[in-house]
């Protein structure tokens, strides 16, 4: 290599430490609020499949309690042909599953403190991921 060559690739070196060191802060914070913004979908997805389960479970209760009813009067009645609650139980079954199964999903959400750490300390949250991927 003659002194040409040496100089233009020192030349772009500098160039390239300039725009490394310029930049790295910003793409940092880029990284940062990304990170803050995944981690709180994920809270708002686990705080979304709460409430669906609190709403399943309220109306579940509801169920019941049409069951209860129709059966009351089912027997007072003495009409053991028909099954007149049967619309009612199918929904109970239906509605509890899909609580339960959103519970399930909230709690997995919920309960996970990298999420929350990836809230409050991005920067803490991204050094474990880069860990996590360089261990594995």
């Amino acid at each position: 290599m003659n002194d040409k060559t040496i100089s233009m690739l020192t030349d772009m070196l500098h160039q390239i430490e300039h725009t490394v060191v310029h930049y790295t802060p910003i793409a940092w914070k880029a990284a940062q609020e990304v990170t803050r913004l995944d981690c709180l979908g994920q809270i708002v997805t686990g705080s979304g499949c709460l409430l669906f389960a609190l709403v399943c479970g309220i109306a579940a209760g509801w169920g019941v309690s049409n069951i209860v009813r129709i059966e009351r009067e089912n027997i007072s009645r003495n009409y053991s042909k028909e099954l007149p609650g049967a619309p009612y139980k199918a929904l109970t079954v239906y509605v509890s599953v899909a609580g339960f199964v959103a519970c399930i999903v909230a709690s997995c959400n919920l309960f996970d403190w990298w999420a929350w750490i990836g809230i409050w300390h991005p920067d803490l949250f991204l050094i474990h991921e880069a860990m996590q991927k360089a261990l594995h």
